[in-house]
C-alpha cells in the first residue's frame, strides 16, 4: 500500500461531470451524462492519475470487467473534462492492502464511449415504457464442465489489472 504522506493530490472527493456527445446513429440521439465522486486525483510528475479506494477486500478472479468498467467511466470523464487520458487509474483495496491498476489509452476510451452511448440510448428507450424488455436467458454451466483456461491464462476478453500487495 502506498505512503499517503508521500503523495501530494491535486483533488480529494471531487465531483466530476462531463458530457459525452450523443452519436448512437438514430433521429434522437442525445448527449450521454457522466457524473461521479472520484476519491483522489493526482497530477504530478508521474502524471495524471485516478484513485479509487475500495474499504473491502480484493474481490475472486472474475470480477475484473466490473472494475474496469468503473475505471473507464472515470478515465473517459476525466479525459473529457481535463482533455487528457489518465496515465494511470488505481484501485487501492484497504482491507486487503492490495492496489490494482490500469493504464488506459485513447483509442479504448473512444469505443467505451460508444458503448455508454449504446447503453443510455437503451435506457432512453425503454423510460417511456417503463421496461426494459426480458433479459435473455443463459443456461447455467456447472464449473465441472467448464473447460479449464492453462495454468496462467485468462479469458482475452476480459483484460487483467496488475495487482500487488502490501
Amino acid at each position: 500500500m502506498e505512503d499517503p504522506t508521500g503523495v501530494t493530490a491535486t483533488a480529494v472527493e471531487a465531483r466530476i461531470e462531463a458530457t459525452l456527445d450523443g452519436a448512437d446513429g438514430t433521429d434522437g440521439a442525445a448527449p450521454v451524462p457522466l457524473r461521479g465522486i472520484l476519491d483522489r486525483l493526482d497530477d504530478g510528475p508521474d502524471g495524471l492519475r485516478v484513485v479509487d479506494y475500495k474499504t473491502g477486500a480484493t474481490p475472486g478472479e472474475g470480477y475484473e470487467s466490473g472494475v474496469l468498467f468503473q475505471l473507464k467511466f472515470y478515465a473517459l470523464a476525466v479525459l473529457l473534462t481535463h482533455g487528457r487520458v489518465p496515465d494511470e487509474l488505481r484501485l487501492l483495496y484497504l482491507a486487503d492492502g492490495t492496489a490494482l491498476t490500469y493504464r488506459p489509452d485513447a483509442e479504448e476510451l473512444t469505443r467505451f464511449g460508444r458503448l455508454l452511448d449504446a447503453l443510455w440510448t437503451a435506457i432512453r428507450l425503454a423510460a417511456p415504457t417503463g421496461t426494459s424488455g426480458p433479459a435473455p436467458a443463459r443456461p447455467a454451466v456447472p464449473a465441472t464442465t467448464r473447460p479449464a483456461a492453462p495454468p496462467g491464462r485468462h479469458s482475452p476478453a476480459v483484460p487483467r489489472l496488475a495487482g500487488r500487495r502490501a
